[in-house]
């Protein structure tokens, strides 16, 4: 296992919050471009009108490859990733 990243105050704002915001892991060039891939799915596939609760996408990574890239190419992200889950 990798040394931590996270703060333990990171930690406890994710657990109360469920999502964290970490300034410079990715460039903000691939995170708009990913943000367009996922907005792009949600606004051809949206949930259904009476849908409640959470709605979750799980596509494959070619289908995203703006977001695949920063999984593969930044591993600091991979290491964020493991610490909250």
């Amino acid at each position: 296992m990798t040394a931590p990243v996270l703060t333990r105050e990171q930690l406890k704002a994710f657990a109360v919050h469920g999502y964290l915001v970490v300034r410079g892991v990715v460039p903000d060039w691939l995170l708009e471009a990913a943000d367009a891939e996922v907005d792009g799915r949600v606004a051809a596939a949206p949930p259904a009108d009476d849908a409640k609760g959470q709605h979750f996408y799980f596509e494959p990574g070619d289908q995203l490859p703006a977001a695949d890239a920063a999984r593969r190419e930044y591993p600091k992200l991979r290491a964020l990733a493991e610490e909250v889950s």
